[in-house]
């Protein structure tokens, strides 16, 4: 009672009720401020934070001033009052380092696409809110309302956009082998999924909440539950019921709502432009109804002519629905029809102002891509990414066009960036060294992976991109290793089935490696699957000559591709497997195919046939011909800005210098072939014939050791590199190359040439 009677009498109770309630005061003063400002939400609790650790010293300064009448300071103030300072100055750096307590707005300047300056004030990376929202459950007990689980999470996604506060992403924004996982887990519609699957969904995509709901419908009300829940730790922060007759105005009061449960600043949510969801979109719901039907045949069953009747049905029952535009000239695109989009255009710009700003801007892209104006294309991108530098999905766009034009470096910074604005967008580190991979900076990659797996370590994720570095390294034991880690998280993985056979296969193991082969395609559920293993099955009969086995798993393949992927994408994939049909004596085929391909293809991709000529006169030896075609592709690189097939004309090139006796030229095409795509085994082998034939043994000894590196088991590498140790007297070395190429061609055609040939020179040298 005395120590009390001490503390009243100093005034201590008071002074801290005094300080407490206005310490509450400045609290709530400053949400106001955050509410009605641009102003930092991390501001309440640096204030908080600030005011509870000064509460040692405004006791300190109770007790020893309290009492009326003069006072000096004593010496445990002017040792305590400087320490709770220091402490609470330590205090606020540990907990407030790196956050943004200014404006939480920026202003920004820039020219468009006709030089034009523009300015736009937006919100800070740090403060923007990324929310998931799943297709909603369909609790009506009729099935023609279905469209509405994916139609509502549509319209609602639609209306986000308009808000740069808000980052969203949908189910069919997720990779396939997400979606493929889902349909995997028993939910083949994609909706209706339980709490833990659409948690775990949220997270591999690293969003911070995810919305998630049902809808009913009595009498021609609807009525919608929404629930948002913290993704990190999966509790329920906000539900809500809508209801409403008029389903555009329901998704409406939802968006309202949803921003804030987020706790967007109440100044925002008053001041940013948030059109009705009806006027960006359309008033139609049949319109709407056609356009969802349209992009489900893409998603579930990848029936593109159902789709396109579906969306151009939407536009007919709305003229003026630009989005249905917009998706269906990308449809025509994917289908290789582009040439009947062109009408697209004119009601699609006519109605650009119903469009939000970042949409209308991926609408002039696509305007000046059809029209060949590829540098105002470029600007755009450019553009969207300076209008809005916090804006992930604009920089992902512009690292697309940088890998198009083999800026490789250039998209390593843009994903770094990515990284500084959002450093647990952690997919990005696994890009950036799959990259590196791709430039053959292996440590890097590495690091890069290893910062992946840091942050899961028990994602199978993570051992597959370290096993794949350890693959193309020619690390086969390691491989093997991370990637049976990988198929103990995940043990039904057809992608890393098929490496570990690969690793079998690139060891010498080949019976079983077919084993394991034909194993993983009793376990392939769906034809993406199948593709990959037929695919794999004919690169092995090709390894070791058996060419009939090889045509029939090549036909295999494009039968699956037919199943999965669209028109344009299986035209390329054609291309890009001419020379396999000359070699199995099916030119009449791939002549067949090409005069196919260039009647049917886009006009805008008509010239992409030219690099399957090339490849087939290159196999034909049509010096004249190839040469020809060269000239078509590089008009097409120059006209199209597609750098990536620069590697195709410098190989093309070093070939035709070989087929001329130019060697030493030909060496020079594949050196800077090999500085676009340093890991290809097969330049390091071209580069050993050529050396050889120049007589420089060393370094013909040199390249094709690279190639063994990683491919040990190589036919062609091991042949050459007979010939070069023969050639250097080296026989012992020589048999031994050469014995292991006979071994690998064991089982070949019998008028199958190169095997032919090295049993030949095998029996020649062993005399």
């Amino acid at each position: 009672m005395t120590l009390f009677k001490d503390l009243l009498q100093r005034r201590v109770p008071q002074i801290l009720g005094i300080y407490l309630a206005t310490s509450w005061a400045i609290i709530e003063f400053l949400d106001w401020l955050i509410n009605r400002f641009s102003i930092s939400p991390h501001l309440p609790e640096f204030g908080l934070v600030i005011l509870a650790s000064m509460i040692p010293t405004v006791l300190l300064l109770a007790y020893f001033h309290g009492k009326p009448g003069r006072d000096t300071w004593t010496k445990i103030e002017k040792i305590g009052v400087p320490t709770n300072v220091i402490g609470a100055i330590f205090l606020l750096f540990f907990l407030f380092k790196g956050k943004d307590l200014g404006a939480a707005t920026t202003m920004i300047t820039l020219e468009n696409e006709e030089g034009q300056k523009i300015e736009r004030i937006i919100p800070k990376s740090e403060f923007r809110k990324k929310v998931m929202i799943f297709f909603w459950n369909n609790e009506t007990g009729d099935t023609s309302q279905n469209w509405l689980s994916y139609g509502i999470t549509d319209m609602l996604s639609t209306d986000l956009i308009q808000d740069y506060y808000i980052e969203v992403r949908t189910v069919e924004n997720c990779s396939s082998a997400s979606i493929e996982k889902i349909k995997e887990a028993g939910y083949p519609n994609l909706s209706g999924l339980p709490l833990m699957l659409e948690k775990e969904m949220a997270e591999d995509q690293h969003m911070n909440y995810f919305l998630t709901g049902s809808f009913t419908k009595q009498d021609e009300i609807y009525s919608v539950n929404a629930k948002l829940y913290n993704t990190r730790n999966g509790k329920l922060i906000e539900q809500n019921t809508f209801v409403n007759h008029d389903v555009f105005d329901l998704v409406d009061q939802l968006s309202v709502q949803l921003k804030h449960d987020l706790e967007i600043p109440d100044y925002h949510i008053e001041e940013v432009e948030d059109l009705p969801v009806s006027e960006i979109t359309t008033k139609s719901l049949p319109a709407y109804k056609w356009y969802i039907s349209g992009a489900n045949e893409v998603i579930f069953s990848q029936n593109w002519n159902k789709a396109l009747n579906d969306l151009n049905e939407s536009v007919k029952e709305d003229s003026t629905f630009s989005i249905a535009y917009f998706t269906l000239y990308h449809l025509y695109l994917f289908t290789g029809q582009s040439e009947k989009s062109a009408w697209i255009f004119k009601p699609l710009m006519n109605h650009l102002y119903k469009l939000p700003e970042r949409i209308q801007l991926l609408v002039k892209a696509i305007y000046f891509e059809f029209n060949q104006q590829y540098e105002k294309q470029y600007a755009i991108f450019e553009m969207l990414v300076t209008l809005f530098p916090d804006d992930i999905k604009s920089r992902l766009n512009l690292i697309t066009f940088y890998k198009i034009r083999n800026q490789i470096e250039e998209a390593i910074a843009e994903y770094k960036y990515i990284l500084e604005l959002d450093p647990e967008r952690y997919s990005v580190f696994k890009e950036i060294g799959s990259l590196y991979m791709q430039l053959g900076k292996f440590e890097d990659a590495l690091k890069y992976f290893n910062r992946y797996a840091e942050h899961f370590p028990d994602r199978p994720e993570s051992f597959r991109s370290i096993g794949s570095l350890h693959k193309i390294m020619g690390n086969f034991e390691e491989a093997k290793f991370f990637y049976e880690k990988a198929l103990l998280l995940e043990p039904e993985n057809i992608s890393d089935l098929l490496c570990l056979a690969d690793i079998e296969s690139e060891s010498g193991n080949y019976e079983l490696a077919l084993s394991q082969y034909q194993n993983t395609l009793v376990k392939c559920k769906t034809p993406e699957e199948r593709a990959q293993v037929y695919s794999k099955l004919q690169y092995y009969y090709e390894l070791r000559g058996e060419m009939k086995k090889e045509l029939e798993y090549l036909y295999l393949e494009h039968t699956e591709w037919e199943r999965f992927i669209s028109p344009l994408l299986l035209s390329a994939a054609k291309i890009q497997t001419m020379n396999h049909f000359v070699r199995l004596e099916r030119e009449d085929v791939a002549f067949q195919t090409l005069e196919t391909l260039k009647e049917e293809l886009d006009p805008l991709l008509k010239n992409l046939v030219y690099v399957g000529y090339l490849y087939l006169f290159l196999e034909l030896e049509d010096i004249e011909q190839a040469e020809n075609s060269i000239l078509e592709v590089e008009s097409l690189i120059s006209e199209m800005k597609v750098e990536t097939l620069q590697t195709v004309v410098l190989n093309a090139r070093g070939q035709i210098h070989e087929l001329k006796g130019e060697h030493d030229l030909a060496v020079q095409k594949y050196r800077k072939q090999l500085e676009l795509f340093p890991t290809n085994s097969n330049i390091y082998i071209n580069l050993g014939r050529c050396y050889r034939n120049l007589k420089n043994y060393n370094k013909a000894e040199e390249a094709l050791q690279k190639a063994l590196t990683a491919h040990p088991f190589s036919p062609d590498a091991n042949y050459e590199m007979a010939l070069v140790y023969y050639e250097m007297g080296k026989t012992e070395k020589a048999l031994e190359h050469m014995r292991r190429t006979v071994s690998i061609w064991e089982n070949a055609d019998p008028d199958y040439e190169p095997a032919m040939k090295a049993r030949e020179k095998l029996e020649e040298w062993d005399q």
